[in-house]
């Protein structure tokens, strides 16, 4: 299995993320005015029940956007942080040894599960 990961992509996708949660907030602020405005029509108390409801959906959502992207830029750094790793360590020691069995690594079930549970909750 062979994971390739364009870091250019991630961190502006993780801007992106960044971005439209800062947006989602702003339009959580928005439902929330609305219904602090109706409080003096008190015929329109399920009606603010219900702006209450996607206040706190809104803000959920919002969380859940900070922490993807929090998550992709963890692991856009991870994956430089390796690579530039790997190629310190080719450097270093390519000039010493010969070509030798090759060793194929896996991503281990912990950060496949994590992945999925960040993208999927």
């Amino acid at each position: 299995m062979q994971i390739i990961v364009n870091t250019g992509k991630a961190n502006i996708a993780s801007a992106d993320l960044l971005a439209l949660s800062r947006t989602i907030r702003n339009l959580r602020e928005e439902v929330e005015d609305v219904r602090r405005q109706l409080r003096q029509h008190t015929q329109l108390d399920s009606c603010r029940a219900e702006l209450r409801k996607q206040e706190e959906a809104l803000s959920l959502l919002t969380a859940r956007l900070v922490n993807l992207s929090s998550a992709l830029r963890q692991i856009s750094d991870a994956y430089s942080r390796a690579e530039r790793q790997n190629v310190d360590r080719l450097e270093e020691e390519g000039a010493h040894h010969q070509a030798a069995g090759v060793t194929i690594y896996e991503a281990g079930s912990y950060y496949r599960d994590k992945i999925h549970q960040i993208l999927y909750q």
